[in-house]
C-alpha cells in the first residue's frame, strides 16, 4: 500500500512506499502499490472505493495471480494511520480467495500489544495472516526480529534474509 514501510534492507526496500524512502524496484519482482487507505489523511475513499481500487488494480496489472498482499495494521511511518473497519478482511478475501495469494502482516511496529486490548494488530482487524513479520517489541528493546509461518509455506523456504537483526549469536541468545 502506499505510505507502507516495511524496512530498507534487500527487496523490503522495494516494497516501502514512504517519500524519500522508496527504493528502485529490484529486478526479477513486480509490485502494485494499492490506494493509501487513511481515515485521516490524504483521500477521503471509503472502503468500498478502497477494495473497488484494489480490485481494478489487480484486475488491469496482473495475470490473474497474485503472489502476496503485505500490509501494517496500522501504517507507523506512513503516519500512524490505522485501516479502515472492515478493508482488510475483504482484501484478505480478494487476495487469498480470488487471487491465491498469500496475507503477510508486517507486525513490526503493531505486534505485542500494541493496539491495546489485542495482542496482535491482526487480531484488532479480525484476519489470520499466512506470514506474520514480527521486530522491536519481541526482544524488548533488544534488535532482534521473526518471522511466522505454517509449516507448509516454510517448508518452501531454501535460503533467505528476514531481517535486519536475523541470526546474530547474541539475537539468538536474546531469542532463547
Amino acid at each position: 500500500m502506499r505510505n507502507g514501510y516495511h524496512g530498507l534492507v534487500g527487496n523490503a526496500g522495494s516494497i516501502t512506499n514512504v517519500g524519500t524512502w522508496n527504493s528502485p524496484m529490484r529486478g526479477g519482482f513486480e509490485f502494485e502499490k494499492l490506494a493509501w487507505p487513511s481515515t485521516y489523511r490524504g483521500s477521503n475513499l471509503t472502503t468500498a472505493d478502497l477494495i473497488a481500487d484494489a480490485k481494478e488494480t489487480l484486475n488491469a496489472n496482473t495475470s490473474g495471480k497474485v503472489s502476496g498482499f503485505i500490509f501494517e495494521c496500522i501504517q507507523g511511518v506512513g503516519g500512524i494511520n490505522p485501516l479502515p473497519e472492515g478493508y482488510l478482511p475483504q482484501m484478505v478475501d480478494l487476495v487469498r480467495n480470488k487471487h491465491g495469494g498469500l496475507i503477510i502482516c508486517d507486525e513490526v511496529q503493531t505486534g505485542f500489544g500494541r493496539v491495546g486490548t489485542k495482542f496482535w494488530g491482526h487480531k484488532w482487524q479480525g484476519i489470520k495472516p499466512d506470514i506474520i513479520t514480527m521486530a522491536k517489541g519481541i526482544g524488548n528493546g533488544f534488535p532482534i526480529g521473526a518471522v511466522v509461518t505454517r509449516k507448509e509455506i516454510s517448508d518452501k523456504i531454501k535460503s533467505v534474509f528476514f531481517n535486519t537483526f536475523g541470526g546474530g549469536h547474541i539475537q539468538c541468545r536474546v531469542g532463547i
